[in-house]
Parts: C-alpha cells; sequence; structure tokens
C-alpha cells in the first residue's frame, strides 16, 4: 500500500509513521512537506492509494499566511482528481474550527474543500478534529501546553498559570491515531458528511497540571488519584523530553 502523508515532519505525522512501522502491513510511504515541490506532489497524487493530509501552518508570523494551508489542500485535491485517483483522504482538523479566528475560518475552509471534492467525486473522505495533544514529538511554545510545561520544568523556566481552575481536555497522540486508524481501516460507517470528534479525552485542570510538573521534577508520586491513566501518559510525554538534547 503506497501512503501518502503531508507534514510528515510535524508531530502528528512522525507519530502516525512510527504506529505504521509496528503493525503488519506493507506500507511504502510518500513523504510530502514543504520542501517537496508542486511536480513532486504530483507525482505522488498518481502513486497513493491513501491520503493522510497533516501538513498546516499553525501560528504563523502573519495571519495572512494561513492561506498556505488552503493553497495545499486545494493543490492536493486538484492532483488527485488530475491522476483520477479515488483514494480515501483523512484530514487532521482541530475543534479550534468552530471559533472565531483566523485558524478557525481556514480549517472550516480545508474542510469544506475536502467534504465537497468527496461528495462530488464519491471518495471516502475522514475529517477529524483533534483535541488538544501531547506525546513525544511535540514542541514546547507550538503543540500544547504540556509540551511547553514539559520543556520549561526540565530547563528550569517559570511555569505561567493564570488560571489554575481553567479545565482543559488533552488526549495522547497514540490514543488518537489508534482510533483514526481503526475507524479508516475497519469502521464502515460512512463519514464523509461531517467533522468526526475524538470522544476518549482527559479532562485536565491547569493548577492540577502544574502540581503534576512538579511530582516529575522531584521525583515523587502525586497525591491526587485519577481514574485514568493520564498521568502515565503525561510521564511518558515528560520522560521523552528529558532525553531530549538541552538547548
Amino acid at each position: 500500500m503506497n501512503i501518502l502523508i503531508t507534514g510528515y515532519r510535524g508531530f502528528i505525522g512522525r507519530n502516525l509513521i512510527d504506529i505504521f512501522n509496528k503493525l503488519d502491513k506493507d506500507i511504502n510511504y510518500l513523504l510530502y512537506d514543504k520542501n517537496n515541490s508542486e511536480d513532486e506532489l504530483k507525482k505522488m497524487c498518481g502513486e497513493c492509494d491513501m491520503v493522510f493530509h497533516l501538513a498546516a501552518v499553525v501560528r504563523p508570523v502573519h495571519p495572512s499566511d494561513y492561506c498556505l494551508n488552503t493553497n495545499v489542500t486545494g493543490k492536493l485535491l486538484f492532483f488527485l482528481k488530475e491522476q483520477m485517483n479515488n483514494s480515501p483522504i483523512i484530514f487532521a482538523s482541530s475543534i479550534q474550527a468552530d471559533l472565531d479566528n483566523p485558524y478557525a475560518e481556514c480549517k472550516r475552509t480545508e474542510e469544506k474543500l475536502i467534504f465537497d471534492y468527496g461528495y462530488q467525486n464519491k471518495i471516502k473522505t475522514y475529517v477529524f478534529r483533534f483535541p488538544n495533544l501531547f506525546g513525544k514529538y511535540s514542541k514546547a511554545n507550538y503543540t500544547s501546553v504540556i509540551s511547553t510545561f514539559c520543556y520549561n520544568t526540565l530547563h528550569k523556566f517559570p511555569i505561567t498559570v493564570n488560571d489554575p481552575s481553567a479545565i482543559i481536555n488533552f488526549a495522547y497522540i497514540h490514543d488518537v491515531l489508534d482510533t483514526v486508524l481503526n475507524i479508516v481501516f475497519f469502521d464502515k460507517t460512512n463519514y464523509g458528511c461531517k467533522a468526526i470528534p475524538i470522544k476518549d479525552c482527559y479532562p485536565v485542570g491547569l493548577g492540577e497540571l502544574a502540581y503534576y510538573m512538579q511530582t516529575l521534577k522531584n521525583g515523587t508520586a502525586p497525591d491526587i488519584h485519577r481514574n485514568d491513566s493520564f498521568y502515565e501518559k503525561l510521564k511518558l510525554t515528560y520522560e521523552w523530553f528529558s532525553e531530549q538534547p538541552m538547548n
């Protein structure tokens, strides 16, 4: 199976490849990112059997640069249609798509492009609205507050918590991708007309998260007892950050 992955160097892409590498599947990767040319993308669109569209500008210097996301999505769909390739498309959207900001508008536009393309060409499309993700390969001050807290704690930088009672729903990247792959490969439900939410999340208070950072830093067990595996997965993320070169 030839799998095209856009944004393969990113947080989601790297974890996706890790999971695929552990599966008993004969996979040939077609890898695309901003360093590839349009001709290379066109060639990949002619060869792929499945598309994971993960490429995205998340925090550009200028909000107008979000148009780069819609441009890439438009080119991807154009080349697939030009090559008469009916491969299913899996798109990484965000729960922020319902908000009123340039990033949300960009995601809604991309979602509509993909939904319309799938409907008009009778192609399976899967649009997943990801929540706040955490896990290895994440970036401080970019991926989520968890990656920032891990990085800052290890580098002895301060952690800022404006509202300790604020609750955020986090999801562990490997759990999310397991859900995605189970739906894409095994669930026969028609997902082509609406965005798919990720339901298995961990609600965590920011004050609670800051406390966990101190227990990880000090090597002590937390006094808070949760009825889930959040702390264990937070610890795995923290340990991955601890193994990275200090810079």
